[in-house]
């Protein structure tokens, strides 16, 4: 690209077998009302064993803002690194090939981060059943909240962990050397934390941007014993990479309290999730409960910091309370592993 038009914007996309949303997801991307030339669209072929790829090479033969990795399947963290590697944009997106953003939205927000010299700009999210069209739209006339640091934005507000929410700054990752991390699950919400917890400015944008696209079934509802061992793995690693974060940022004198409680929330909250995949799982009971005698150690448990305001309603409530303590766990694990043996005979 000319000097005249530097790259403001890359779009990074990993794809795994999303034939039937590629089309939509990058048509919204195309229509944004930034200038050609302004903007690239990094497609990550993650192994696909469907159409995608083709799909993927038909718009780049149209669209040369368009770039197309193929690679070997590696997981969404992988797939990630590969287009933040070849990204030359003053600012990346990182897109789910199942959604979508809303239409100008990404001028605006570059717009913004540019007048304000953020490091990350945040903005509101839409979720919508698959098939369903969004009634939201984005609003390009509204005033951003005041520019404030990464720490001041986590006490503020109850965001959520996708990186699809932010328009981060490409130098901001390389000063900080943060990557996503590879092999792991959750490792969207320890990406989002630490990028926020080290950024000194940060926007947030009052409107909705992106659409996420929920599907009836997907790989957190599948119940693999395998599949199951790898979730508990990546909230096992995810708890610990949050107690260390906690025990860092408990020494940092920009830290506040109101900070260092949606830390510790987010942990519980990571435990709590932890809890309920262990005793879905196929484990016998009595591993389940070897497995909590030593989170009991670990003092992962109780939950004291669990958010009710993250986390709200009575079902949240009663099953925090059943999984704090050790007596009403067992009880727990062993009414649902009847109620499952009972359901099969």
């Amino acid at each position: 690209m000319s000097e005249k038009n530097p790259i403001l914007l890359s779009f990074i996309l990993p794809m795994y077998n999303v034939e039937s949303f590629l089309d939509k997801c990058v048509q919204s991307l195309v229509q944004q009302n930034l200038a050609r030339g302004t903007f690239e669209i990094i497609l990550v072929n993650d192994g696909s064993k469907d159409n995608t790829l083709a799909i993927a090479q038909r718009w780049a033969s149209e669209w040369p803002e368009i770039k197309v990795i193929n690679q070997k399947n590696g997981g969404q963290a992988v797939a990630r690194n590969a287009g933040t590697r070849l990204a030359q944009g003053e600012y990346l997106w990182f897109i789910d090939s199942d959604d979508f953003i809303l239409e100008d939205s990404a001028s605006t927000l570059v717009k913004v981060a540019k007048a304000e010299k953020a490091d990350v700009i945040t903005f509101e999210l839409c979720k919508i059943p698959v098939g369903i069209e969004p009634n939201a739209r984005f609003n390009p006339k509204i005033e951003p909240e005041k520019t404030a640091s990464g720490i001041s934005f986590i006490e503020k507000h109850n965001y959520n962990n996708g990186p699809w929410l932010f328009l981060v700054r490409s130098q901001f990752l390389k000063e900080i050397g943060l990557s996503y991390k590879e092999g792991r699950q959750c490792e969207d919400g320890m990406f989002t934390m630490e990028m926020l917890c080290k950024a000194n400015r940060v926007v947030h944008y009052p409107s909705p941007a992106y659409v996420y696209v929920r599907h009836a079934a997907g790989i957190t509802k599948n119940r693999e014993p395998a599949i199951y061992r790898w979730w508990l793995e990546g909230f096992a690693h995810a708890i610990d990479f949050f107690n260390g974060l906690i025990e860092e940022q408990s020494k940092n004198p920009q830290a506040t309290q109101g900070f260092l409680k949606r830390l510790k929330s987010r942990r519980d909250s990571y435990t709590f999730f932890y809890c309920m995949r262990l005793i879905q799982s196929t484990q016998k009971s009595q591993e389940i409960l070897g497995t909590y005698r030593t989170m009991k150690v670990k003092k992962w448990v109780p939950l004291k910091d669990f958010s009710h305001e993250e986390y709200p309603g009575f079902k949240y409530t009663f099953f925090r309370f059943m999984i704090s303590q050790t007596w009403t766990f067992a009880l727990l694990v062993y009414s649902l592993k009847l109620a499952k043996l009972l359901r099969l005979r």
